[in-house]
């Protein structure tokens, strides 16, 4: 056979370098349109979150909103206000001046050691202040109004509930005294004195014997008294707060120092 002939029954045989090599290339195109995919489905699901986060939380912060919220925020301590609802000083230790100039008209009362309940609602207002969007104009307004206002604290020396003991009755007046105290967010006492509050001489205990059945009516009734006394603790602690400039030789600081969240 001559040089340049094809041997016979070889015609056109594929050599290995040519046509039998593994063809890496449409893997490495199916890998390169998977993990585009995949890229794509993750990003539709980040702007698909952010669009329902959007619609959840549609109102946002204007920037003098954000302006008051960044000075609430760098003032806040949480620690401090914390520190001093578990152990305020007495009362015996602190210069009590003048009545106390801040209003605490609608201020949350809380317990004096209640610690967990305070961290729990000073959380509130301060989580969504950090997010900066609201679900309803309402929600943003709340959050500016308490995200800065100052924390009571109040505790009991003596309760005497109101009662009644049926419809028509006379009632018992109630009574109940104790210590309370004023903490700025950032943990500074700003005011402190004791209260003494009674129930009103006359509370409205009319009722009509038609509209609700009779141990339903007595319970709404009861729950008049008691809202009375609520309304005279807030006026009695109101009256009894006084300006706490400094304490007394030897005894512990009435401001408590601020400290780091």
């Amino acid at each position: 056979m001559e040089s340049g002939e094809t041997e016979p029954g070889r015609c056109c045989l594929p050599t290995v370098d040519q046509d039998i090599r593994p063809r890496r290339w449409p893997w490495l195109v199916a890998m390169v349109v998977a993990g585009l995919s995949v890229l794509e489905i993750v990003h539709y699901q980040r702007v698909s979150a952010q669009e329902a986060y959007e619609q959840r939380y549609p109102i946002v912060n204007s920037p003098a909103d954000a302006q008051v919220i960044a000075r609430g925020l760098d003032r806040w301590r949480v620690s401090a206000v914390v520190a001093g609802v578990a152990a305020p000083p007495s009362l015996d230790t602190l210069q009590l001046l003048d009545p106390c100039a801040v209003r605490i008209e609608g201020l949350w009362r809380h317990r004096m050691g209640d610690v967990e309940t305070v961290k729990a609602i000073v959380a509130i207002p301060l989580e969504e202040a950090q997010r900066g969007r609201y679900m309803s104009e309402s929600d943003r307004t709340w959050v500016l109004a308490h995200l800065t206002e100052p924390i009571l604290v109040a505790s009991v020396t003596s309760y005497d509930a109101p009662y009644l003991p049926a419809l028509g009755a006379d009632y018992h007046r109630g009574s109940r005294s104790g210590v309370a105290y004023l903490f700025d967010i950032d943990g500074a006492l700003l005011c402190a004195g004791s209260y003494d509050a009674a129930s009103s001489e006359y509370v409205d205990l009319s009722f009509d014997p038609n509209a609700f059945p009779s141990d339903y009516q007595l319970s709404l009734t009861r729950s008049k008294l008691v809202g009375d006394l609520e309304d005279q603790t807030a006026l009695a602690i109101a009256k009894g707060l006084r300006q706490v400039r400094t304490t007394l030789a030897g005894a512990s600081p009435g401001r408590v120092d601020p400290i780091q969240r």
